[in-house]
């Protein structure tokens, strides 16, 4: 079996299934992702998949740096401190959700 996650409250886990059904497309200048590929990138770069909350550090592609930066700036309010490591991967650090402005703290 999988890792247990704790998804919160059942108005959370309501609202969570809600938004998961609609998939809306987030938008911005230069960009639109539907929001389970925003989700997908941001379990990606997390220290802690299971941890949405927790730090940011990942070394990823070059050409999944956009989706992350979106990623990141989308549900932790934070954004990325970006490390080009070459010219196929950059490394990618974020204090998170919880330590960010956004946190519950």
């Amino acid at each position: 079996m999988g890792d247990v996650v704790n998804l919160g409250t059942a108005e959370e886990r309501a609202a969570l299934d809600l938004i998961n059904e609609l998939d809306e497309v987030i938008t911005g200048p230069d960009y639109a992702f539907t929001r389970s590929a925003l989700s997908e990138a941001l379990d990606s770069i997390l220290e802690d998949p299971s941890d949405w909350k927790g730090p940011i550090d990942a070394v990823i592609p070059n050409n999944r740096l956009r989706i992350c930066m979106v990623a990141c700036e989308f549900f932790t309010g934070t954004t990325l401190d970006v490390y080009h490591l070459d010219k196929d991967w950059t490394q990618v650090r974020s204090v998170g959700y919880r330590a960010g402005p956004c946190g519950d703290h």
